[in-house]
């Protein structure tokens, strides 16, 4: 499996992939930085229902790569004090995120410029791409109304599979709406082990993304 620490150019990837022009994209820290957002979001929804305070680091540790759903089925496992519904605790998120996220749109970082020029010669090139990510889709709507739409064929969001990461579902049906169904004409690039999961069970050529993970 590659791995990539700093945002490659598609020159770099092609060298690899000389016969490839498709690719599907993780969100999270992949596309955005913006893991510990969620992070962020569960802890203060934690603290606000359950009068528990967890750090950033812990639940990283926890939760990193897994959807919204997995995240509230867990704190309801874990925490006998934490009473919020699904509905509230997707709500909480969602309006938290939106605060962090116009907060990063407003220091112009949401997109790091390296992302936006491989997105770009990609699409030049005539390179098919869609985003696959786990999280919700109100929060993935979001993100996209900040990047032009016409890169990706489609979105897949949490809520697009029964399943959803670790389990290749998303990955498969994005493969589906391609309409090449053979797996190794695709790129996947993923950075936590719940998407890499997901991605490796596909027999697609997965990439490892850590290029967010020093910033």
């Amino acid at each position: 499996m590659k791995t990539w620490n700093q945002i490659p150019t598609l020159s770099e990837i092609e060298s690899l992939y000389p016969h490839i022009k498709m690719a599907l994209f993780d969100l999270d820290g992949t596309l955005i930085n913006s893991e510990t957002i969620h992070m962020k979001i569960t802890q203060k929804v934690l603290k606000e229902k359950a009068g528990i305070d967890e750090s950033v680091e812990f639940l990283e540790s926890v939760f990193y790569g897994k959807s919204a759903t997995d995240c509230y089925l867990y704190l309801k496992e874990n925490y006998e004090n934490f009473n919020a519904t699904l509905e509230e605790f997707l709500i909480a998120g969602n309006e938290t995120a939106g605060e962090a996220l116009n907060e990063l749109i407003s220091q112009n970082k949401l997109f790091d410029p390296k992302i936006i020029q491989l997105l770009d010669d990609m699409k030049k090139q005539g390179w098919k791409m869609a985003i696959v990510t786990a999280s919700e889709r109100e929060f993935l709507d979001y993100v996209l109304t900040n990047i032009n739409e016409k890169y990706f064929s489609f979105t897949l969001s949490a809520s697009d599979t029964e399943r959803t990461k670790p389990h290749p579902d998303p990955y498969l049906k994005a493969i589906e709406l391609m309409g090449d169904s053979d797996p190794k004409n695709y790129i996947i690039f993923e950075d936590s082990p719940t998407g890499l999961s997901s991605a490796n069970a596909t027999g697609a050529i997965v990439n490892k993304v850590c290029w967010f993970h020093n910033v």
